[in-house]
């Protein structure tokens, strides 16, 4: 069995076995976060998708809002004429 220790290998070999193991390590990297990479892009059009959903529900939200506000002071203007009107006749009721 033959041994072989770092001084009997070239020196231009050590650096070729070096430069070939951070070519495939970077490779190996490279591939792995590339594939985390497309996850988080689809992950952010997704949520991107849904923001724009849910700004579209608070739009129309905000119009039914709007719409309810109207309504209710409608309701309150009813309610003002009624109760003086409410009065009005109580007012004839008690001077018969």
């Amino acid at each position: 069995m033959v041994l072989l220790s770092f001084s009997q290998i070239p020196w231009w070999a050590l650096s070729g076995f070096a430069f070939i193991g951070g070519v495939a390590l970077g490779w190996a990297l490279w591939s792995k976060y590339k594939v985390a990479g497309g996850q988080l892009e689809q992950q952010i059009k997704d949520m991107q998708s849904r923001i724009d959903m849910l700004e579209g529900q608070l739009a129309t939200d905000k119009t039914k809002f709007a719409d309810m506000e109207g309504e209710i002071a409608i309701a309150k203007g009813k309610l003002r004429e009624a109760a003086a009107e409410t009065m009005i006749w109580r007012e004839k009721a008690s001077k018969t």
